[in-house]
C-alpha cells in the first residue's frame, strides 16, 4: 500500500475519532440521559461487586452491553462519562468500517470518506439519540465490520476461511448486543453463500464464527448459574415485547417517514441514487448496499415500537449506499460549478444532524440531576447493605445510590401487564420484600396529566393507577423511608395536589420526604 494511501486513512481515522468526541462532548456528564443507561450502569456496577447479570439482576438485553459498561468502568472509572467515552470510540470505529466497506466495494478515497463522515455525524446526532450509550451503537459496530469481512469473503477469488469466520464472529457479537440484528446477519450469510467461490465452506466458516460469542457467554452463564434466568429474561421477555407491539407495519413505515424522512434526507438521497446506480451494468456494490439497508430497516421496525435510538441501525448501510452513489457520480462531476453544487448539497444534508448537536448543550443542562439528589438522600438514610425499591422507570437511582433492590427487579416494566411472566415477577418481588426494604422511592412525572373521573380514594386503588401494585404490596409499605418525586407540572392543579397527598398517605408509613 502506498504511503499516501496510508496517510490518507490515518488522517481519516483521527478525524472520525475527533468528530465522534465533539458530537458527544455535551453528553460527557456524570448523570443519566436515557433511562436505559441506568439499567446497564447498575448491572455492570453490581456485576463488579459479585452480583451476576440475569441470575441476580433482571434485564432483557443480551449481555454485550453489560460487558461493555463493565469494561468502561474498569478503564475510566465508575461514572456515566466512562461508557460515553467508549461509545464515542465505537462510533468512530463504525464510521471507519463504513468507509472500509465502500473502499472494498468501489475503491477510491473520496467515496469512503463521504460514507465515514456521514455515518459518524448521523450516529452521533441526537436525531437517533446518539449522545446516549445504548445497545444499538454496539450492534451497528459489529454488523458494519461483519459487512466488511463478509464482502471480503464473498469477493475473494480464492476462498478465505479467516475472512468468513471473522465476519461470522462480528455477526455473533451483534446478536449479543441486540436480537434485531438477526435480519442483517441472515442477509450477510446469504450474500456470502451466494457470491463466495466455495459457498458451503464460506457459509460453514461464517456460521461457526457466529456461534463463538454465544457459546462463550453460554459457558460463562452455565458456570455461574444464570443460563436459565438469561433465557427467561432475554429470549422469553423479548418475544413477548415484540409480539405485544400494537403498531401495524404500515403505521411504523408512516412514522418512519414522518419522523426520520427529512432529518435523514441526505442518507435517503444516497439510497435513491444507489438504486438508480443498480440499474447500470455494475450492480454488485449497489445491490449489497440496498440489500443491507432493507435488512436493517426490517430489523429496526420489527420490535413493534419506534424509539429514536432504534434508527441507529439503519445509518451504517445507508451511509454505505451514499458512498457507493458518490463513487458512481464522481466521474460526472467535472466542472467547478457541479462540484461546488455537490459539496453544498452534502453540507446542507448534514445540517439537520449537526443542528441537533448544536442544540444539545442547552438540552444537556436539563439532565435529570434530581435523580442524583434523590440518590444522595437514599445514601444518607440507609446503609450499604440496605435494600431499596424504586417504583418507576428510574434505574439510575439504584446506580447512583449503590443500593440493591430486594429482588432481581429494579424497574417496573417486567412487573406490568397480564402475562404469566409479569405475574411471576410480581410474586417474586412480593416474596423478596417480606423482610422490608430500608427505603421506597416512587417517581411520578407524567401520569397525572388528566383529572381522574372518580374520587382520589377510588382512583388510587384502581388497576389503572400507576401506584396500584405498590399500594397492594403490604411489605413494601412498611419501609422506614418513603420518598416521592413528582415533576413540577404535576402541582399546577389543586386536584393534582390532593391526589399526591393521598398517595403519600397510602404509601408512606415511615418518615416521608417529598
Amino acid at each position: 500500500m502506498k504511503k499516501s494511501v496510508v496517510l490518507s486513512w490515518a488522517v481519516l481515522v483521527v478525524f472520525l475519532l475527533g468528530l465522534s468526541l465533539w458530537l458527544r462532548a455535551p453528553a460527557l456528564v456524570d448523570t443519566v440521559i436515557d433511562s436505559d443507561e441506568g439499567i446497564y450502569a447498575f448491572v455492570a456496577q453490581q456485576w463488579r461487586r459479585g452480583h451476576e447479570p440475569y441470575r441476580d439482576l433482571f434485564d432483557h438485553k443480551p449481555p454485550l452491553v453489560h460487558i461493555a459498561y463493565r469494561l468502561a468502568f474498569a478503564a475510566f472509572g465508575e461514572s456515566m462519562v466512562s461508557p460515553r467515552l467508549l461509545w464515542a470510540l465505537a462510533v468512530a470505529l463504525t464510521s471507519l468500517g463504513c468507509a472500509a466497506v465502500v473502499r472494498r466495494l468501489r475503491g477510491g478515497w473520496l467515496p469512503p470518506a463521504v460514507a465515514g463522515v456521514a455515518a459518524a455525524i448521523f450516529l452521533g446526532s441526537p436525531l437517533v439519540e446518539g449522545e446516549t450509550a445504548n445497545t444499538e451503537t454496539l450492534m451497528v459496530l459489529a454488523t458494519t465490520w461483519s459487512a466488511f469481512f463478509g464482502c471480503a469473503a464473498a469477493g475473494a477469488r480464492g476462498f478465505s476461511r479467516v475472512e468468513a469466520s471473522v465476519a461470522g464472529l462480528c455477526a455473533g457479537l451483534s446478536l449479543l448486543a441486540k436480537p434485531v440484528a438477526l435480519v442483517e446477519v441472515a442477509f450477510l450469510a446469504a450474500w456470502i453463500a451466494y457470491f463466495s467461490p466455495r459457498r458451503g465452506h464460506a457459509l460453514a466458516a461464517f456460521s461457526l464464527g457466529a456461534l463463538v460469542p454465544a457459546l462463550a457467554w453460554g459457558g460463562y452463564a452455565v458456570a455461574h448459574g444464570s443460563i436459565w434466568r438469561m433465557y427467561e429474561d432475554v429470549v422469553q421477555y423479548n418475544l413477548h415485547y415484540a409480539s405485544s407491539g400494537k403498531a401495524p407495519w404500515i403505521a411504523r413505515l408512516a412514522l418512519l417517514a414522518a419522523d426520520h424522512g427529512l432529518p435523514l434526507a441526505l442518507l435517503w438521497a444516497g439510497v435513491g441514487a444507489c438504486l438508480l446506480t443498480s440499474l447500470r451494468a455494475e450492480r454488485r456494490a449497489p445491490d449489497f448496499a440496498l440489500g443491507w439497508t432493507a435488512a436493517a430497516l426490517i430489523g429496526a421496525l420489527s420490535a413493534g415500537r419506534l424509539y429514536e435510538h432504534y434508527f441507529q441501525q439503519i445509518v451504517p448501510p445507508m451511509a454505505v449506499a451514499l458512498g457507493v452513489a458518490v463513487a458512481s457520480l464522481t466521474p460526472r462531476l467535472q466542472g467547478p460549478l457541479t462540484r461546488a453544487a455537490a459539496i453544498a448539497a452534502f453540507a446542507l444534508g448534514l445540517w439537520s444532524p449537526i443542528g441537533a448537536r448544536l442544540r444539545l448543550p442547552s438540552e444537556a443542562a436539563d439532565c435529570p440531576s434530581w435523580q442524583d439528589r434523590l440518590a444522595e438522600l437514599v445514601r444518607q438514610g440507609t446503609s450499604d447493605d440496605d435494600r431499596l425499591v424504586v417504583w418507576g422507570y428510574e434505574p439510575y437511582i439504584h446506580f447512583a445510590s449503590r443500593r440493591l433492590p430486594p429482588g432481581p427487579y429494579f424497574y417496573k416494566y417486567p412487573l406490568l401487564g397480564e402475562s404469566a411472566a409479569a405475574a411471576q415477577a410480581r410474586q417474586r418481588l412480593r416474596a423478596a420484600t417480606a423482610e422490608r426494604p430500608a427505603a421506597v422511592v416512587a417517581v411520578l412525572k407524567g401520569e397525572l396529566t388528566a383529572e381522574p373521573s372518580g374520587t382520589p380514594e377510588t382512583e388510587i386503588l384502581s388497576p389503572e393507577s400507576p401506584f396500584h401494585w405498590l399500594i397492594q404490596g403490604p411489605p413494601v409499605l412498611d419501609a422506614p423511608h418513603f420518598l416521592l418525586y413528582t415533576s413540577p407540572a404535576l402541582h399546577a392543579q389543586p386536584w393534582q395536589q390532593r391526589w399526591l397527598d393521598l398517595v403519600h398517605q397510602q404509601c408512606g408509613n415511615g418518615p416521608a420526604r417529598r
